[in-house]
């Protein structure tokens, strides 16, 4: 298992996305789990009686009803609660009910007498237990103190109180929260009346705008509150006990990502108070709810004595991912969860475009071509999914919000803007917010706002690549007498095939040329498999660029010849965008065994030349791709030689340790370059300055450049004895900041001795780790021990322990484990997980991807491997 797999795994960890969660519960339109429309909840009041040092709570919850159609009963949601009085009242006064609860999470309320047209009230007393696994209403204990937080997407807000669970029924929310003095109580909007009784505080808060069950939020606990000024509405940043002072980075960055958006959408932030809450232990990056956005704390919480550029531009991203659903999510809701895509990807392709204006340098549009090369990457799969596809069950949501829901959405988006044109897009965009604010919508309310400003039926176009899986792929032949032609299909990897007709697309494709004395830039829109175009004046072009500057969510080939005449030419043919995504593109193409895999190390030998930073980020990522494929144990010295080789010149242009005037793409860069030389390239004088620093670290974290401290402690760890080892534990467990925790414990894992990688792997299970950072501990564990059935054979072993300490949406995940090259493995795993005991709902779609993708690893290895083998052994292992 790589560390590639264990992101995997850790979905809804990842630093920069919002994850949903969810229940078990098939669902479709006219399915018995689904609820019906002839019953409308119009208006909910909720009562909590809250103590976060308690196990249990109770509530009341009234909610007024619309009956449009005469019904003789009607559903809503309810987990695990202990109802008490269940009452219903109608224009003529009280009526008698039964009640009851079933499969589904279904509380079925039967009336004496049919329900005819207008307005009631259901009136719901329960009790419950706080859940503890980080979903619904749950308690954390935090330096011995409990909190209370909520986390309600997808499917969790019935486990907090009675409701109606589905983002298509959206309401105005009444809270009233009573907790014992000495506690804050946060919600969605503004406090309007606090009183205290006999030891207990109620808290009243302001009636929220129409709201999704799954954007409620509540914060109960000693919190701390740090103000955020600049904003047009009050809010703060809210943590828990002693750690406000790390608040003063997301004080200083909101206001402007804020305004920038309003500007965008040409219209004030929609709700009356903004707060951002930091939560201790939080399986999300981040959730959007709204007024009230909660962040797992080492997101949120940034020390700026010690804090790197990574954290800084990590917080701005997230921050302004959340903020876009403020407006494209919050104020206009999916109908249904299949236009969960449109959610994130919007959020996710706005977030970037406005974090790159309000922090330019930060360069996020630059780096952002990773991730739309990953999102390729998973859409590569035989086994991908397209975007949108009906939601007939959401028995974990979680698998919707993946690379393809962020980041192949976001490209989507970007691509067709860029199309069309910024100005005729955004007016798109505003229109589609204007005619659905405050309701429910679809893709297709999107696709008709930007067709009426576009004048194009844009929905059609973006359709081929919503509703059908797959990464196209341009084929671009020169034919003479200044015709080219375009040729379309979908990418597959060598030997791959895929049944039915050949798909296609409605592709806009945007390219450059060069007829050797100047470039142009040409717009031609595929619609069929083959397309012929005529550039001006006939001429013969040098080369082709079939994605100008890389804005298009597709592969691309030209001949073999014209590749390396735009690989040679480097910064004079190529933008930097497009430099970067070369190398993606050159890795597709041994994917699809159109090179072998020594043209492929000799193209990223000549890429490496490049002057610029981004480009060498891009580099590591292909490396990391060869390690995993080819590199086998007796390959690993000269391996090791050929990454100090390659990546000599860009550790002296770029140095160890910060120079002044540097780039911010250079620090950015630096602490991948150290991990790589350090530790894939053995290199004795970059493991001397890693000691060095990790040294200085332990003695004070404040005293090195915050930016190097995670790769330094890394690549120390390698060779490190027990006694640093003690040392990284016992600091960890005395830090207090996110960061330094995180630091500490992800280098435990990079300890090259057998014996302490076994010591990490029980202390990821027995430790006094948070549960969303078991996993953090082991990461390390496959980078320095190469090829190893180490983990996989812990998961197995664990399996049950493992398994109890995360969320039951996660375990679907859990056979990424055996992500490998090793067909063996692949076989072992699918006889452990066809256990019903090792086996969950959805399980079964995952392991299908690590089948793929291990079938294709091994496939690479039988034909390449060999190859690749002889271009490495002229490295010859020298140190």
């Amino acid at each position: 298992m790589n560390s590639i797999a264990l992101r995997c795994l850790l979905a809804a960890t990842c630093l920069f996305l919002s994850m949903p969660v969810s229940s078990v519960l098939a669902l479709d339109e006219g399915d018995a789990f689904r609820l019906g429309v002839d019953v409308v909840p119009i208006h909910q009041a909720v009562e909590l009686k809250l103590d976060p040092e308690a196990y249990d709570y109770a509530g009341v919850t009234v909610i007024s009803l619309s009956v449009v159609s005469e019904v003789t009963s009607f559903r809503l949601h309810s987990q695990g609660h202990d109802l008490g009085e269940v009452a219903l009242k109608g224009p003529a006064g009280a009526i008698a009910v039964t009640y009851e609860t079933g499969e589904g999470d279904l509380l079925k309320i039967t009336p004496s007498v049919a329900m005819a047209p207008g307005s009631y009230e259901l009136r719901i007393s329960f009790s419950a237990e706080y859940q503890t696994d980080a979903e619904g209403l749950y308690r954390v204990v935090s330096d011995g103190t409990g909190y209370l937080f909520t986390q309600f997407e997808a499917t969790d807000a019935r486990a907090a109180f009675p409701c109606f669970d589905e983002p298509r029924f959206k309401l105005p929310f009444d809270m009233l929260v009573r907790a014992p003095v000495g506690n804050m109580v946060v919600a969605n909007t503004p406090v309007v009346d606090e009183q205290e009784t006999d030891g207990w505080v109620s808290v009243k808060f302001a009636t929220s705008k129409p709201l999704p069950s799954y954007l409620v939020a509540l914060a109960v606990g000693p919190l701390e509150a740090v103000p955020i000024p600049g904003m047009s509405v009050p809010g703060n940043v809210i943590t828990t006990k002693g750690q406000s002072h790390l608040a003063a980075a997301a004080v200083a960055s909101t206001p402007p990502l804020l305004e920038a958006l309003e500007e965008y959408f040409g219209r004030p932030y929609p709700y009356a108070k903004l707060d951002l809450i930091a939560v201790p232990e939080f399986w999300p990056g981040a959730m959007e709810n709204a007024g009230a956005i909660t962040y797992r704390d080492g997101i949120l919480l940034v020390d700026e004595d010690a804090a790197s550029l990574s954290q800084l531009r990590n917080l701005a991203q997230v921050t302004a991912h959340e903020l876009a659903h403020q407006w494209f999510g919050n104020l206009v809701t999916m109908e249904w969860w299949d236009d969960l895509w449109l959610n994130e990807s919007f959020a996710t392709w706005i977030g970037v475009k406005m974090t790159d204006q309000v922090f330019p340098e930060y360069a996020m549009d630059i780096t952002n071509v990773s991730g739309t090369m990953r999102a390729m990457s998973t859409d590569s799969r035989v086994k991908t999914r397209a975007i949108r596809q009906p939601v007939h069950a959401l028995d974990n949501m979680l698998q919707s919000a993946d690379a393809l829901a962020y980041q192949k959405g976001a490209a989507v988006l970007g691509m067709f803007e860029e199309f069309v044109g910024e100005e005729k897009f955004r007016d798109g965009v505003l229109r589609y917010v204007e005619n659905n604010a405050w309701k429910n919508a679809t893709a297709d309310d999107l696709w008709a706002g930007l067709s009426e400003a576009t004048g194009i039926a844009i929905g059609d176009a973006m359709s081929t690549f919503v509703d059908q899986a797959g990464v196209p792929t341009v084929d671009v032949s020169v034919l003479g007498d200044g015709k080219i032609e375009f040729r379309q299909r979908r990418f597959l990897k060598y030997g791959a095939k895929i049944d039915g007709p050949a798909q296609q697309w409605h592709l806009p494709v945007v390219y450059r040329y060069s007829d050797g004395k100047q470039q142009r830039t040409e717009r031609v829109m595929l619609q069929g498999e083959s397309t012929i175009v005529e550039l001006p004046g006939g001429v013969t072009p040098h080369w082709v660029h079939p994605n100008a500057d890389e804005k298009g969510y597709y592969h691309w080939s030209v001949a073999p010849d014209m590749l390396m005449t735009m690989i040679d030419a480097g910064a004079e043919a190529l933008t930097l965008r497009e430099r970067m995504a070369l190398v993606g593109h050159t890795a597709a193409l041994l994917d699809a065994g159109a090179i072998g895999g020594g043209d492929f190390l000799r193209a990223m030998g000549k890429l490496a030349s490049d002057q610029r930073p981004e480009v060498i980020s891009s580099l590591l990522g292909a490396l990391g791709k060869v390690r995993f494929a080819f590199i086998t144990n007796d390959q690993r010295d000269n391996f090791a030689s050929y990454v100090r080789n390659m990546l000599a010149p860009a550790v002296d242009r770029f140095g160890l340790s910060a120079r002044d005037g540097e780039s911010e793409a250079v620090k950015l860069l630096r602490p991948a370059l150290i991990t790589w030389v350090g530790v894939h390239g053995a290199d004795a004088s970059v493991r001397r300055y890693a000691r060095e620093v990790a040294d200085k670290y332990l003695d004070d974290p404040t005293s090195v450049d915050a930016q190097v401290a995670s790769s330094c402690l890394r690549v120390a760890a390698v060779e490190g004895d027990w006694a640093l080892y003690n040392r990284y534990r016992k600091s960890f467990e005395a830090a207090t900041v996110p960061a330094d925790r995180s630091r500490y414990l992800g280098a435990l894992g990079y300890f090259g001795k057998e014996s302490m990688a076994k010591a990490s792997l029980r202390y990821a299970l027995e430790g006094p780790t948070r549960p969303q950072e078991m996993f953090s501990v082991i990461q390390g564990i496959p980078t320095v021990m190469g090829e190893t059935s180490m983990l996989y054979e812990w998961m197995t072993q664990n399996y049950g322990a493992i398994r109890e300490k995360i969320p039951e949406m996660m375990a679907i995940y859990m056979p990424y484990f055996a992500t490998s090259c090793s067909r063996e493995r692949l076989a072992a795993a699918e006889i452990f997980f066809a256990d019903p005991e090792h086996s969950v709902v959805g399980q079964d779609k995952e392991l299908a991807k690590v089948g793929e993708d291990i079938q294709d690893c091994a496939g690479l290895r039988d034909r390449e491997g060999e190859t690749v083998a002889a271009f490495l052994a002229q490295f010859g292992g020298s140190r």
